[in-house]
């Protein structure tokens, strides 16, 4: 079962459906989608939120074929893919004509817990802004009202901004922690070199180099809040470099 029919566009978006979820006023999904789920439920416009404690799910998996993700503003997004002709095709691996493109939004909430929204959408859906003024967005959904207190506080927290997938054509997100993704950190925690022996006086104590400083993370507040209109071109200009 989906957790909510729409089209994700902005962070609050997706920030939306969470507070939704944690209030219980949109279902969360807890378990693994079967065979039939995946045949039925994959589709335009389905919108599913997880969270990892409580549920058998650690990695989102619907069956289908992505290309490696692209990090779009928050979120990260694939293009459907060609299934592969065999298990052992060595081809290039083709987008799929008139395919899906997928949104996956990570966000850790203050009490721990990790929440997931994965959408899915048209390719072409940027390209025709009168077929997308018709979709809903959980940030203009009237039913959403009253949770723009919390949504607010939440899209103020810096979160950490999503990474492409390093595998190409897995589709798959995969978490780098900082002391495997920089030499720099590793670097750093190092224990400094033995000074000379005190039996060889004339060996110069070399300085160390000062360790290499690691750039800030990037912040993952995204663009800025849209007003309570309807698709301006801020918002075309974001769908259509999302899709693109």
């Amino acid at each position: 079962m989906e957790s909510y029919n729409g089209i994700l566009c902005t962070k609050r978006d997706a920030l939306f459906l969470i507070e939704a979820a944690k209030q219980r006023l949109v279902p969360l999904v807890t378990q693994r989608f079967s065979s039939y789920e995946r045949q039925t439920s994959i589709r335009a416009g389905a919108v599913f939120v997880w969270r990892e404690q409580g549920s058998n799910i650690r990695r989102w998996t619907d069956g289908r074929k992505w290309s490696a993700s692209r990090v779009s503003g928050v979120f990260l997004s694939y293009r459907e893919m060609q299934p592969p002709r065999s298990q052992t095709s060595c081809h290039v691996v083709d987008e799929k004509h008139g395919g899906l493109i997928k949104q996956s939004f990570s966000y850790c909430a203050g009490s721990g817990d990790k929440f997931h929204v994965v959408g899915y959408a048209e390719s072409d859906l940027a390209a025709d802004p009168a077929r997308l003024a018709r979709c809903q967005r959980p940030s203009l959904d009237p039913r959403f009202r009253a949770l723009a207190a919390a949504v607010d506080a939440a899209a103020a927290d810096p979160a950490e901004p999503p990474r492409p997938t390093t595998a190409a054509g897995t589709g798959r997100k995969r978490a780098l922690s900082v002391d495997s993704a920089s030499p720099a950190k590793r670097l750093s925690t190092s224990p400094p070199p033995s000074p000379p022996s005190p039996a060889s006086p004339l060996s110069p104590l070399r300085s160390q180099p000062p360790c290499p400083v690691l750039p800030p993370l990037q912040s993952l507040l995204g663009p800025a809040a849209l007003g309570p209109c309807d698709f301006d071109r801020k918002t075309l200009l974001a769908l259509r470099c999302s899709f693109s």
